[in-house]
C-alpha cells in the first residue's frame, strides 16, 4: 500500500494506491471481472452488454450464452421446442428441425393424391413437407375423392361410400347406382348364369365404383357347377373385377380384371365385358344391370 501500488480489486475493499478510492471508484483498478446484463432473469446473459467491474451489477451475470434475454425460456439449458417462429430456443444455432432433439414434434403421413389424408407415416417432424398429411386414415391414396372427410355431417365419408358429401341425403345405402345384374358369361369352355344384388362398395375392388355380390350357376359345359361371386366395375379405368369363390378353398380369388364398355337401354344398362384371366381362359359376357 504506497502511492506507487496498483489498484486491486479485493473483498477487504483495500486503498492500495493510496488515493482515498477503493475498487470500483477508482479508474485505474485492476483484476476487474467481465459481467453481462441479464434482463430475463434466465442467469445467461447477453454477449452484447459485457462491462467489467470488480462488483457485479445488479442484474449482470458471468454467463454470456444467452441469445435472446428477453425470453426467460430461450437460453443455452432450455430445450429445443417446435414453433411457428423458428425460435433457437437452446441457442446452439439451430431452430426446429435442424436442431437433433426438438420436443413437439408432429408425425406426418404420406399424401400421394393431395387431399388432406395419408397412409404410411413418412416422418416425425416439426414442420410438414410437400406431399405429407398430418392425419392418416385414407382408404385411397391414389383418388382424391376417397378420404375421411364427411363434409355434409352425415356421419359417412367417401371411405364408407357416400357418393355425395355434399348431401345429408346421400348415404351408402342410396348411393348404389345399379340395385340388381343379371347376365350369362362364357370362359373355358362353360357358360355361366349370374345374378347379383348391388352393394355400396366392392370388397375385393376398393377401386371401383359399382359392385355386385351374388352367385353364379353353370349352364352348360363341364365345369365347377356354382359358386359366389363379386363384381366390380372400375370407371376410371373401365375395367371390370371377378372374384369367385367355388365353395372348395373357403376363399374367394381372383378371376381376372376385363375391359368393358355400358351399352344404355330402356330402364336398364348392359355391360358388356372380355378379356383374358391369369392362368385361366377367355372369358366374356354381358350383364343386364337395373337402377
Amino acid at each position: 500500500m504506497n502511492p506507487g501500488a496498483s489498484e486491486v480489486c479485493d473483498d477487504s475493499d483495500t486503498d492500495e494506491d493510496c488515493d482515498g478510492l477503493i475498487n470500483d471508484e477508482d479508474d485505474s483498478v485492476t483484476g476487474t471481472t467481465d459481467w453481462f446484463e441479464d434482463v430475463d432473469g434466465d442467469v445467461f446473459g447477453d454477449p452484447a452488454t459485457a462491462s467489467a467491474s470488480c462488483e457485479a451489477p445488479a442484474t449482470a451475470v458471468l454467463n454470456d450464452g444467452d441469445c435472446d434475454d428477453t425470453r426467460a425460456d430461450v437460453n443455452p439449458d432450455a430445450t429445443e421446442v417446435c414453433d411457428a417462429l423458428d425460435t433457437d430456443e437452446d441457442c446452439n444455432g439451430l431452430a426446429d428441425d435442424l436442431d437433433a432433439s426438438p420436443t413437439g414434434t408432429t408425425p406426418f403421413y404420406t399424401d400421394a393424391d393431395g387431399d388432406g389424408w395419408g397412409d404410411a407415416l413418412s416422418g416425425t417432424r416439426c414442420d410438414i413437407l410437400s406431399g405429407e398429411a398430418p392425419v392418416d386414415g385414407d382408404c385411397d391414396n391414389d383418388d382424391a375423392d376417397l378420404n375421411l372427410d364427411d363434409a355434409d355431417g352425415d356421419t359417412y365419408t367417401t371411405c364408407d361410400g357416400d357418393c355425395d358429401d355434399t348431401d345429408t341425403a346421400a348415404v351408402p345405402e342410396t348411393c348404389i347406382a345399379y340395385a340388381s345384374l343379371i347376365g350369362d358369361f362364357t370362359g373355358g369352355g362353360c357358360v355361366f348364369s349370374n345374378t347379383a344384388t348391388g352393394v355400396s362398395t366392392a370388397t375385393y375392388c376398393p377401386d371401383c365404383d359399382i359392385a355386385f355380390e351374388g352367385s353364379a350357376t353353370l349352364t352348360s359345359g363341364s365345369c365347377v357347377p356354382a359358386f359366389d361371386s363379386w363384381i366390380g366395375l372400375d370407371l376410371d379405368t373401365y375395367t371390370m373385377s371377378l372374384y369367385v369363390d367355388t365353395y372348395s378353398s373357403g376363399y374367394p380369388f381372383d378371376l381376372g380384371t376385363f375391359d368393358f364398355y355400358i351399352v344404355e337401354a330402356s330402364g336398364y344398362d348392359i355391360a358388356y365385358w372380355s378379356g383374358y384371366a391369369t392362368s385361366y381362359a377367355y372369358y366374356y359376357g354381358g350383364f343386364i344391370m337395373y337402377p
